[in-house]
């Protein structure tokens, strides 16, 4: 993001064109990386990511430092410093890393920071599109983190309903079909509980 912060509009574009067509290199991103929507796509896609990510962290039990300064978390959500990875065995809402508390997450905010970083990529697709850098706030109700929440519910629920047991194929049944309001309600009284 410094290109981004610094108006480096050429450089980040360059940055931004290589994760796509590393991303489509490796099998992960199937659309033509030179298309002209490519950033739109991969913010989209950037959005799941994260939001699956940080889902699976939360559902886990597991901190993860998602302050995204480029030496914790990759572009596509992956972890690249194991260093700051903890799991708990229950949920531990207090822990943070150890640092000043100005600098660490916790299990709660996991999924703020998350999506506060696909924000910052729409801000910069933005920028790559248009020439103007906007201010962040407008971002906070963009299109990539309206993606993003859904995402996030969808696949929390997805990792609740593995917890319990179910395979692959009836997660994605109960979650669709008429099982769904059961579910929530299933969900709802879990996290009193939790």
């Amino acid at each position: 993001f410094l290109w981004l912060k610094q108006g480096e509009r050429e450089t980040l574009a360059r940055g931004f064109d290589l994760i796509i067509q590393r991303q489509h290199d490796n099998g992960t991103w199937a659309w033509n990386p030179r298309s002209p929507d490519r950033y739109r796509r991969a913010v989209v896609e950037i959005a799941r990511s994260f939001a699956q990510f940080a889902a699976r962290l939360e559902r886990r039990y597991i901190f993860a430092w998602l302050d995204w300064d480029g030496d914790n978390v990759l572009a596509n959500a992956g972890i690249i410093d194991y260093g700051s990875i903890r799991q708990f065995g229950l949920r531990h809402d207090q822990y943070r890393y150890d640092d000043v508390e100005r600098f660490s997450t916790n299990l709660n905010e996991q999924r703020g920071k998350a999506r506060f970083t696909v924000q910052v990529f729409a801000q910069a697709v933005e920028f790559l599109e248009t020439g103007r850098k906007d201010n962040l706030e407008k971002f906070a109700t963009c299109e990539a983190n309206r993606i993003f929440d859904r995402e996030f519910d969808l696949e929390i629920r997805r990792e609740f309903l593995a917890q319990l047991g179910l395979e692959a194929s009836d997660i994605e049944t109960s979650l669709t079909g008429t099982l769904k309001r059961a579910v929530e309600a299933l969900y709802s009284s879990f996290l009193k509980v939790e």
